[in-house]
């Protein structure tokens, strides 16, 4: 075992065993666990950030393997994209299940972009439109916006493009730029909506100072200066 992850899992040892030891409380004990729990978790994140994806997926998995969920989801997604391991999506969407069953906003999320696209599960909309809703009421934005896809195009529910505006408002308000754009176009050529040039502008220029070249590009051929 590398010698960074070694040196890890003895240190949470060290305070698992000198709380048992020490005769704490039951409570104490467990709150030492997790303390340990988080501790793999927040080293495995520092590695993933250098890209050092082997050492990092043995203590994501140590702390997944312990009910942590953050370390849970992030370990689906090293399944998802090949970091440290070799893609498979039955993995992934196993780990998203466990921390989505904890209601772990972005696992639930990501286990419906799985039923969605039918990564490691059959395709099913409805099963995605399911676990992006749970997601959606933790004011996930990804998940809002496409839950809002959804219910534009038919997916796993009635087609309604009202609440799909609603959803997107939602997480346009959250910051998320993909959103603000479609938001936009809704005000612009008054889908679903009446038309609000005013609002269309200003949610185009939210998107595009996060950096959406297609809001940029709007913009541009609007004439409309992103300074304030």
């Amino acid at each position: 075992m590398r010698h960074t992850v070694r040196k890890s899992i003895v240190l949470a040892s060290i305070l698992f065993g000198v709380g048992t030891a020490c005769g704490q409380s039951n409570a104490v004990v467990v709150g030492v666990w997790k303390l340990s729990k988080e501790y793999f978790y927040d080293q495995a994140t520092t590695l993933n950030n250098k890209q050092q994806y082997s050492k990092a997926i043995e203590l994501y998995k140590l702390a997944a393997e312990n009910g942590y969920a953050p370390a849970q989801n992030d370990l689906g997604v090293c399944y998802i994209a090949g970091e440290g391991v070799q893609p498979d999506y039955s993995q992934a969407t196993m780990w998203f299940s466990k921390a989505a069953e904890q209601n772990f906003a972005a696992a639930q999320y990501n286990l419906g972009f799985c039923y969605y696209n039918g990564y490691g599960v059959k395709e099913d909309f409805t099963l995605a439109v399911e676990y992006f809703r749970k997601a959606a009421e933790q004011n996930y934005p990804a998940a809002l916006y496409d839950l809002g896809i959804c219910y534009i195009l038919g997916q796993g529910v009635t087609k309604d493009y009202s609440e799909a505006l609603k959803l997107w408002s939602l997480a346009a308000e959250n910051g998320y730029n993909l959103s603000q754009y479609d938001v936009g176009l809704h005000y612009y050529n008054g889908e679903s909506v009446a038309k609000n040039y005013q609002k269309a502008i200003k949610t185009w220029k939210l998107s595009a100072m996060q950096g959406d070249s297609t809001a940029q590009q709007v913009l541009h051929c609007l004439n409309v200066n992103l300074q304030p």
